[in-house]
This record gives C-alpha cells, sequence and structure tokens, in this order.
C-alpha cells in the first residue's frame, strides 16, 4: 500500500477481491521510508517524535483498511515497517512471507500516467520473487482473462523453465479466479 491513510486504494481492493474468491490469505503491507530532510532540520529527538507519531498513525491506517476485510471473511495480516528504498522492502517481505502474487497500486495521478511505470515499479519487475500485478482498475471482471507473455525462441537467453513457470502461473491464476 503506497500510502495507508487513503480512504481506499485499487491494488487492495483488486488484492481483497483475489483473496476472497482463491481463499488466500492477504497481507497489506506499507514500508516507511521517513525524507532525508527530516533528519537534517529537526534535532533527534524531535525526529523520533515524529517517526513515532506517524508510524502510529499509519498503523491505525492499515487496520482502517483491514477491518471491512475482516468483516468479509478475508484472513487479513497488515505490516508496517521502517525501510528504503520501497522496492526493496517489497522484495524482502515477499520473500520472507513466501508470497504467491504481490499486487501492486501505481502511485501515479490521472489515466493516462497510470500506463507508464516508474523507477519502483521497474525495480519491482527486475526483482520480485513472485509474480507480480500491477493494478490499473480496483475491480475484477466476472470471468478474467489472462495474457502471459513468454518468449518462445529464448532469443534473450531466458531459461525454457522460466516460461513454463509463466504459463503455470497463468492457468493457476485463471483457475483460482475463474477465468
Amino acid at each position: 500500500i503506497g500510502d495507508p491513510e487513503a480512504r481506499s486504494s485499487r491494488a487492495l481492493r483488486k488484492g481483497a477481491e483475489i483473496a476472497r474468491r482463491s481463499g488466500a490469505r492477504l497481507h497489506i503491507f506499507h514500508a516507511y521510508a521517513p525524507t532525508a530532510g527530516l533528519y537534517s532540520t529537526f534535532d533527534p529527538k524531535t525526529v523520533e517524535l515524529m517517526v513515532n507519531e506517524t508510524v502510529a498513525r499509519q498503523r491505525k491506517g492499515l487496520e482502517r483498511l483491514a477491518r471491512p476485510l475482516r468483516r468479509r471473511g478475508i484472513d487479513v495480516h497488515t505490516h508496517l515497517v521502517w525501510d528504503f528504498p520501497p522496492h526493496q522492502a517489497v522484495v524482502r517481505f515477499a520473500d520472507k512471507q513466501k508470497a504467491d502474487l504481490v499486487v501492486a497500486d501505481s502511485r501515479r495521478h490521472g489515466r493516462l500516467a497510470r500506463w507508464f511505470l516508474t523507477n519502483t515499479d521497474w525495480e519491482l519487475i527486475r526483482q520480485c520473487p513472485c509474480p507480480l500485478w500491477f493494478v490499473k482498475s480496483p475491480t475484477l471482471r466476472p470471468k478474467i482473462q489472462v495474457l502471459a507473455a513468454v518468449d518462445p525462441f529464448h532469443a534473450h537467453a531466458k531459461p525454457a523453465r522460466l516460461d513454463d513457470r509463466i504459463l503455470q502461473t497463468a492457468r493457476r491464476a485463471a483457475r483460482l479466479l475463474g477465468g
């Protein structure tokens, strides 16, 4: 979750629907990284107070987002870590949880901007240890269609087993989500 204090999140809505349809556990995760300017502007005690206050507020925000999902019967866990950069925090968390899927929200505004990837997006594409789903819309269609991109000629020296894994994951997602 990019902003745990937001009222809603496209990724959270879609992740919750995926969890509901598949019976999966949902982890709502946020990596908090205070700005560097905070440390050069204020004394250490003030910084610590500000950081602790922000972390407490963001934890409450994550729990606020989780409550209605729990009422719907979804197994939801919230996690807030102090870590930087965000993409590495996500990768470490996904590794630790042995995640089957990471659902990521685009933090860009406007329809056109959501079509372009940020540096964080690219780093997640490169480093994420499991399938990654970038969210453009908050809902799943009743019957989804899954597109899997593979390289049948292995022109860029990718191992053939990567393509097999991509296809297996796509089939599994389609089966689990009614596609």
